[in-house]
């Protein structure tokens, strides 16, 4: 008995050695006429955390870590890439030799000529089949899962980036919001001065009632689009939590508005290629390799496929004497599938392929196009939003200069109050038209960076 396992131990081995030295020829063997992509596995970075710079607010910074780990659309395309993957190892199984154990145990019996037999049976059969990778067949298919995975990969940075942009641009209008709502608070309180003031001159006989009404009116207005900032900067604040993985909450934005330096030090000559940078042309790239691949796996299928089949079996002692033959047995075949009536079934499934790469393909360069114009249109936009912030800063210096001769003749006597409260307001309403600005300037930048992809800054 001890023999007869060694003998199926040696026949398996050796069944194994073969499949996977034919294996090794198939795939040294390329074909001249392959399709575009291979199956060659690659290097991907699958990580979506976005670093900004040291000079980067560190509150912004908390925000984006903490949206990667717990953003829950993220999260589901994280587990359809872990499921690609699965499929990939799946496939790449098909590619090497099967072999099963099979034992079965009884009780048997039967009549001859002479003999009446009953005995216990007991049999162990290992057979192993291995189909011959001749055309490429198997290898592109998995090699299709598993660009598949890759792209899926980049398709999870696309979206990383896009929400990544989004959060920022909800981050930095949260806290223009709040500023503007601090310079509402000194315009209205400049508006409650100058209606009392009409009031105190209607009273003297110096206004008419109709400006005091107006004064009134205009008081109402500010406290009415105090309210309006009040509830959008509640619905900033609950957009950032949903983006974050948490429930609605409302009062946590602390900071104060500007430009930061990371988002307005740009390069003037900025030359980054969108083919390398950008995930979703990246994640096209992959698909099309995948195209290519399943091109190749739906030709090699209109192509005969070779198997290798064999197997060992042993039998017990009692049942060998009632059939008066040894007891172990093998055999090692090759085998031939030719699909005959399946011609235009393959033809067609060709042809979708190549349809489908086709697809792709133009897609592709209109991404392509479509990534170059969002860039440059999104630098330009900054670039002229950066001169209209620069202006309007020297404005305000003016207007800040009118204000302080404004104090100092009110000062001497010269000026009423009414004329510096008006100048106050006057400065006021410039610097919040000038932040206003400055939270374009931001968006156009925010613009770029998912334009790009990444970030031009220094990693």
């Amino acid at each position: 008995m001890r023999k007869i396992f060694k003998a199926q131990l040696n026949l398996l081995l050796i069944f194994s050695v073969t499949s996977l030295l034919v294996l090794n020829v198939t795939r040294l063997s390329p074909g001249k006429d392959l399709p575009p992509g291979d199956d060659t596995k690659k290097d991907v970075d699958s990580s979506i955390t976005i670093v900004l710079p040291g000079s980067a607010d560190k509150q912004l910074q908390q925000c984006l870590n903490k949206m990667f780990l717990h953003n829950n659309t993220l999260k589901q395309m994280f587990s359809t890439v872990k499921r690609l993957r699965s499929e990939y190892t799946l496939s790449r199984s098909s590619m090497y030799p099967k072999a099963d154990f099979i034992g079965v145990a009884g009780k048997s019996g039967g009549n001859t000529v002479d003999t009446i037999y009953t005995g216990d049976d007991f049999s162990v059969s290992v057979p192993v089949s291995y189909e011959i990778d001749v055309w490429k067949k198997l290898r592109s298919q998995s090699g299709a899962i598993m660009r598949e995975s890759e792209a899926a990969v980049y398709d999870r940075q696309a979206l990383s980036v896009t929400l990544a942009a989004e959060l920022m641009e909800r981050y930095y209008t949260g806290l223009y919001l709040r500023q503007l709502l601090l310079l509402r608070d000194i315009v209205a309180q400049h508006a409650g001065h100058l209606t009392n003031l009409v009031s105190h001159k209607y009273e003297m006989g110096m206004a008419t009632k109709d400006e005091v009404y107006t004064q009134k009116q205009t008081e109402k207005e500010l406290a009415a689009k105090r309210l309006a900032l009040e509830e959008e900067l509640v619905h900033i604040e609950h957009a950032l939590s949903v983006l974050m993985g948490d429930p609605p909450q409302d009062g946590w934005l602390r900071g104060a508005f500007s430009v930061p330096s990371w988002l307005n030090e740009v390069p003037q000559n900025l030359s980054a290629d969108p083919a390398t940078q950008r995930p979703d042309l990246l994640s096209l790239q992959r698909q099309m390799e995948s195209a290519g691949l399943k091109i190749k796996a739906a030709r090699g299928a209109s192509f005969p496929s070779f198997y290798l089949t064999g197997y060992s079996r042993n039998t017990t002692e009692d049942i060998n004497a009632f059939y008066k033959e040894e007891g172990f047995g093998w055999g090692a075949f090759v085998g031939v599938q030719f699909p005959i009536f399946d011609g235009k079934r393959h033809k067609a499934t060709l042809e979708i392929q190549h349809h489908a790469a086709d697809e792709l393909q133009e897609e592709y360069h209109l991404l392509l196009l479509k990534a170059m114009s969002e860039t440059k249109s999104a630098f330009n936009s900054g670039k002229n939003q950066n001169e209209i912030v620069k202006v309007l800063k020297e404005r305000n210096t003016l207007i800040a200069k009118s204000l302080i001769i404004t104090q100092a003749q009110y000062d001497v006597g010269t000026e009423d109050l009414l004329k510096l409260t008006s100048e106050k307001q006057k400065f006021i309403l410039a610097r919040m038209e000038h932040s206003k600005q400055q939270l374009q300037l931001v968006s156009s930048r925010i613009q770029l960076l998912r334009a790009m992809g990444k970030g031009w800054w220094k990693k």
